[in-house]
């Protein structure tokens, strides 16, 4: 296939090489609005930055850009850790960490559009990226990793995230040692991939366990966890004070917290009670009374894996997408308490 010319983009729209030229080179003298429309169509036409910095020997900047969500970022104990294990090994590797947030107003083009003027070595994608962006992502032809996706990117980009089913599966087995045989979880599982993966590994655990009672899935977001949130929480309405689990696995920690709250409503105590299984293991878990058990994600870890994946992407462009899951551990606290089997 013809390779997309500066040329080939000015024809398009009309307009002078140079013009062309003077936009995709980041220098000034081009309106901000026209600016947006050559990059625009140059991603459009499947232009590729990244084949014009090889053969140019163009001056990179020596940065990877990384994009994130506004609120994402501001929940500063699980991504401040990843980006503080991406950043070590870019240090190392004398290369730049710059940051881009999005948030509900930014579209699918600005983004594509940011990263084409970023003229990064490579991107890293924190969670997820703006409906509609992904599909359009590979025209860029830039090295791209995902970083604890919320949606399967995984035949179009590698991607490092955590092994949530096994966590999911390891939970229901700690809690089936730990003696409890009435068991719940809590969460959103078609929230995102990790708490589906993490309700099918617990859910099969339990289905490879006949005397496992098990009390269903009860449907509670992450938003619902919010100060805003107003009305019975579903937690209160599946619940019985007569007959309830005595383990309940909660899709992450933010949910967990706000079990212990619900549960509280119900006249339940932790753990005498119901003993209860985080995941993510924030700080917040270590404050909680009584400190949360969670299951612990390796936050930088996961920086660093998705740096040198990128690393690898960058050297080497043809070679197979590849998918790499870290694996997880229990952070025992004492929110679980051991018990005697029961029916």
């Amino acid at each position: 296939m013809k390779k997309v010319t500066m040329q080939d983009i000015a024809d398009k729209l009309g307009i002078s090489k140079s013009l062309v030229s003077i936009s995709l080179n980041n220098r000034y003298g081009v309106s901000d609005e026209m600016r947006f429309k050559i990059y625009l169509t140059a991603i459009e036409m499947g232009y590729d930055f990244n084949y014009n910095y090889k053969t140019k020997n163009r001056v990179r900047r020596n940065n990877v850009v990384v994009f994130i969500n506004k609120e994402e970022l501001l929940q500063k104990g699980y991504w401040a850790e990843l980006l503080s294990g991406a950043e070590k090994v870019l240090n190392e590797n004398n290369l730049s960490l710059r940051i881009e947030v999005w948030d509900d107003t930014t579209t699918p083009q600005s983004i594509l559009v940011r990263i084409a003027e970023s003229n990064s070595d490579g991107v890293l994608i924190l969670n997820e990226l703006p409906q509609g962006t992904i599909s359009e992502l590979k025209k860029l032809k830039i090295p791209v990793v995902f970083v604890d996706g919320k949606n399967y990117t995984d035949k179009d980009f590698d991607s490092v995230r955590t092994n949530s089913y096994l966590g999911g599966y390891m939970t229901a087995s700690y809690l089936y040692q730990m003696g409890h045989r009435k068991m719940a979880f809590i969460g959103d599982k078609n929230y995102s991939i990790s708490f589906r993966e993490r309700y099918y590994g617990f859910k099969n655990f339990i289905e490879e366990h006949e005397d496992i009672k098990y009390y269903g899935s009860i449907y509670q977001t992450t938003f619902d966890t919010e100060e805003t949130y107003i009305g019975e929480s579903n937690i209160i309405k599946q619940i019985d004070p007569k007959d309830y689990p005595t383990a309940i696995f909660c899709a992450n920690d933010t949910i967990a917290v706000f079990a212990y709250a619900e549960l509280t409503k119900l006249r339940l105590r932790i753990p005498e009670d119901v003993s209860i299984v985080g995941f993510d293991n924030l700080e917040e878990s270590f404050k909680m009374n009584p400190p949360l058990t969670s299951v612990n994600v390796l936050k930088e870890e996961l920086g660093q894996v998705a740096v040198s994946l990128l690393l690898h992407r960058m050297k080497f462009h043809d070679i197979p997408i590849r998918t790499i899951l870290l694996a997880t551990e229990i952070n025992m606290k004492k929110s679980v308490r051991r018990i005697e089997n029961e029916a």
